[in-house]
Order: C-alpha cells, then sequence, then structure tokens
C-alpha cells in the first residue's frame, strides 16, 4: 500500500506542508518552532476527495459550517463546491472569508481513518523526528521511510485515538453562545 505523509506547521501565520511516501497513508500538523515544534495533530489517510466531491458526498454533511451554530458547529470545512460553470463557490462560513483562491488552489481533502488531535495540550516532538518539520513553505516527497514509520509508532504509543483538547485559539473566543469576540 502507499504511504503519504503530510506535514503541516503554522510559522509566523503560515501554514507550511512537507509530504512523504511509505507504506499507509497519513499527514501530522506541528506547531511553528516559535512554539517549539510541537505536535498538533495527526491522521492516517484512508481517502483523498476533491472539495466538490465532498462537499456532495452524504458521508460529510455535517461537517458543513452552521453559522449560527454552537463553536464547535461555526468550525465545519465543508464549504466549498463547484458551481453551473465549474468555477469554485464559497458556501456561507464564519472563518475562511476572502480565501477562497488561496483555499481552492489545491483542492484535497484528507479523509482520516484514524486521528489524533491534541489542540491546546500540543506535545513536544522528539529531537529524532525534526527532519520531518519543513522550515519554510514547499514540498518535500523524500523523508526517510524508516523515520517515518518511528514516527507513526511514537504518535500511535504516545496519544490516544481522537480528540484530547480544544484548538489552542480557542481562547480567543468568549461569550454567550460561543460566538467570536
Amino acid at each position: 500500500s502507499f504511504y503519504f505523509l503530510g506535514i503541516s506547521m503554522f510559522l509566523q501565520g503560515s501554514i507550511l506542508s512537507s509530504y512523504a511516501t511509505s507504506e499507509n497513508h497519513g499527514t501530522v500538523h506541528f506547531s511553528g518552532k516559535e512554539k517549539g515544534n510541537k505536535l498538533v495533530y495527526a491522521m492516517e489517510i484512508s481517502e483523498c476527495l476533491d472539495f466538490d466531491d465532498y462537499f456532495h458526498d452524504p458521508r460529510f454533511q455535517q461537517k458543513k459550517p452552521k453559522t449560527k451554530g454552537s463553536r464547535m458547529e461555526r468550525c465545519g470545512d465543508n464549504f466549498y463546491s463547484r458551481d453551473a460553470n465549474g468555477a469554485w463557490f464559497q458556501h456561507p462560513n464564519p472563518y475562511h472569508v476572502g480565501m477562497k483562491e488561496q483555499d481552492t488552489k489545491h483542492p484535497t481533502v484528507f479523509i482520516a481513518s484514524r486521528f489524533w488531535y491534541l489542540g491546546k495540550s500540543a506535545a513536544n516532538v522528539p529531537d529524532q523526528f525534526f527532519p520531518l518539520i519543513r522550515q519554510r513553505q514547499g514540498v518535500k516527497k523524500d523523508h526517510d521511510p524508516n523515520l517515518v514509520k518511528a514516527f507513526q509508532a511514537w504518535v500511535s504509543a504516545t496519544f490516544s485515538e481522537g480528540r484530547a483538547d480544544d484548538p489552542g485559539n480557542w481562547g480567543n473566543y468568549a461569550g454567550q453562545n460561543d460566538r467570536p469576540v
């Protein structure tokens, strides 16, 4: 089987990416080096879908943001589809306003079979895995497969699957109905 490892991290406000190949599917997200290269999430990718396919797939209807919903309901990521002319249409959502061109440049959604979301409890990454962390925006496809497998083993052995904590930036929200301030 094919392994796809996407490593993304926030570094000075930008999402930086790196990719590798091996035997299984997966992606991970690190915080930026200014926060200590902490692991925010990891996932094993079971499927990749185009944004439009994702939008119309009955399995992912609950991922569409509810603009008047709770904090969690507003965070849905299923808000792009193609219009009758094939152009991208951005459905109402509270967080990606004005980002359609950037968001649809690479319109692929990774579907996880297993995931670990640490959020504000992001964990320090052992030094041995630093070569997996891309220091600038772009794509890298030649990670050592043994290092990738060791990283997968570390994540599986160290963290429980599922959502461990809220996103780190949720402290920026307060008030009735969990509305952004």
